[in-house]
């Protein structure tokens, strides 16, 4: 948090993520969870219909 004198701009540039960003794809049925894969980056519809394939 940053603190600055009365009637100054406080900025804070401090990062958002403090560690590395985790994406989860998922599958689930009516009445349960049929898979759940992390992944390092972010997903496309290829990568998601080839999750599907070995799921």
């Amino acid at each position: 948090m940053a603190r600055r004198l009365k009637g100054t701009r406080a900025d804070d540039f401090e990062g958002v993520y403090r560690s590395k960003r985790a994406n989860i794809i998922g599958a689930m049925s009516l009445k349960t969870v049929i898979s759940v894969t992390p992944v390092a980056q972010s997903c496309n519809g290829e990568q998601f219909q080839e999750f599907l394939r070995d799921e």
